[in-house]
């Protein structure tokens, strides 16, 4: 039961990293109907930025957390800029732009740091406590640093005014337009917001996992199915999928490979394309 219970809590903060990558896909592709398939990029710059912080500049993760996140949105802007032919476009261009896009910084980042695995050391080493087994604080971070983040943005999509322009977006492109809403800023923001979580969940999951520059193609095969579980634009709805998805495979990877595990997510994925083509969590929008 001991070991259910850490994987569960594991499996959350699987789910919590996903949902950062994930809310920025379903952003781009719900509202935008582009497709970026370079946004895993953007996590493993995240990722890279943190180690090349702490490592190499300041010795101090959290202070690499904003420089990183700061960074990271930059580049995420100028993609935005770069990919303007293909906006509004068939979304198979968009996609076979970025995924040029997504080889370009890999290949950048294999030819300046090399292809071998690059360590970060726990910037919390304390351990909490639970029922006479002991669990990383630092993971514990991650749930409730993730949590705030996705929860001021979801304030900020329903509560201030460019969130309201953004929805109006999402509704009407067109009318939103013609009412005077600044389309071309609207999408930097859309792009300025999805590159800063994606990010943030690369900054907090390098010391978790190894930093290499292939780990983007991992994590966005496994945020466009967290999208099309949850429901294409649909905000909570990622939040949902990413949850169930890092649960299915924390908890699947007990008993089974890890390879197996992930092959859980892509089960919920054909079994949710055949119940509710739609998404679980219909009605709930953004």
């Amino acid at each position: 039961m001991n070991t259910v219970f850490i994987q569960i809590i594991n499996g959350l903060t699987y789910g919590m990293i996903y949902a950062l990558i994930a809310s920025g896909v379903t952003l781009l592709w719900g509202i935008m109907d582009f497709i970026n398939f370079a946004h895993g990029e953007l996590y493993m710059l995240g990722a890279y930025a943190a180690w090349l912080s702490t490592v190499h500049l300041f010795d101090n993760f959290w202070l690499a957390l904003v420089v990183g996140v700061l960074s990271v949105t930059a580049i995420g802007i100028g993609i935005r800029f770069i990919v303007i032919p293909v906006l509004g476009k068939n979304p198979l261009y968009s996609l076979l732009a970025t995924y040029g896009l997504a080889l370009i910084l890999q290949q950048s980042v294999l030819a300046l740091f090399g292809p071998f695995n690059k360590e970060l050391s726990m910037p919390i080493e304390k351990k909490f406590f639970f029922f006479g087994f002991e669990y990383s604080a630092y993971r514990i971070v991650i749930i409730v640093i993730s949590l705030a983040v996705i929860a001021a943005a979801w304030l900020f999509m329903q509560k201030s005014k460019y969130g309201i322009w953004i929805r109006a977006v999402s509704q009407d492109k067109e009318m939103a337009s013609c009412m005077g809403l600044p389309v071309p800023f609207i999408y930097t923001m859309i792009f300025a917001l999805g590159s800063a979580m994606a990010a943030m969940g690369g900054i907090m999951a390098a010391p978790l996992f190894a930093v290499y520059p292939s780990m983007g193609l991992d994590i966005v095969l496994i945020a466009f199915i967290v999208v099309m579980i949850g429901g294409l634009g649909n905000f909570p709805g990622s939040i949902l999928a990413a949850i169930l998805i890092g649960e299915a495979i924390a908890l699947g990877s007990i008993w089974l490979a890890p390879t197996q595990a992930f092959v859980l997510a892509l089960l919920m994925l054909l079994a949710v394309l055949i119940v509710r083509p739609e998404g679980l969590a219909r009605g709930l929008r953004a």
